[in-house]
């Protein structure tokens, strides 16, 4: 992630290892997917305006930044109010001492303000859903299921994720999806069976 004159803060690497903290809390905690791409959405939106308003050098603590992220799109879209404790008790021991429940808030409060209370975000998984739905495939769970995990490898690249839509993502996805199900040599050596033959 770079400003106008290609400084960074956050390396590609960086960020992969950020994602994947979210990722795994995410997968921890069992929330939405969604929840999951507001949390990188976040992050990439505070990230920018630290590097391109603020002019800001110094990288914050990476599994804070996954924490707090992760907990802030939990608030957004989880039925269930999350707890910064229990967040903290999901990160993995030899990182947990990094992270602390005041160290939480107070990045909570540097983000909320950045991004000047602007934290909704709409993820590829609703257009997702949309475009399959009109493409007749929402009821075909392997078509599903090979999109979003494209979407997600997609969140996970700096490159990807942040030169592309979400609408974008999400028709990348679908056509992945669909011409991968339909290529039986494909889906023979992905051992799948073929729903689209």
């Amino acid at each position: 992630m770079m400003n106008a004159e290609g400084k960074s803060i956050v390396s590609d690497k960086q960020r992969e290892r950020i994602v994947s903290m979210m990722y795994y809390l995410v997968k921890r905690k069992e929330y939405k997917v969604e929840t999951f791409y507001v949390a990188v959405s976040i992050m990439d939106r505070y990230f920018n305006k630290l590097i391109n308003v603020f002019g800001y050098q110094n990288t914050p603590n990476w599994v804070q930044m996954a924490a707090v992220c992760v907990l802030m799109a939990a608030k957004l879209n989880q039925p269930v109010s999350p707890s910064f404790n229990r967040m903290i008790e999901q990160i993995p021991e030899d990182k947990r001492q990094a992270v602390s429940k005041s160290a939480l808030i107070q990045l909570e409060f540097k983000i909320v303000t950045a991004l000047e209370f602007e934290l909704q975000w709409a993820g590829p998984m609703v257009t997702l859903e949309r475009y399959l739905y009109l493409l007749g495939f929402h009821k075909n769970t392997q078509v599903y299921y090979v999109a979003r995990e494209v979407s997600k490898y997609v969140a996970h690249k700096a490159d990807l994720c942040l030169t592309l839509r979400p609408s974008e993502v999400a028709a990348i996805a679908a056509t992945l999806a669909l011409n991968v199900l339909s290529d039986a040599k494909v889906c023979k050596a992905l051992k799948i069976d073929c729903p689209l033959i």
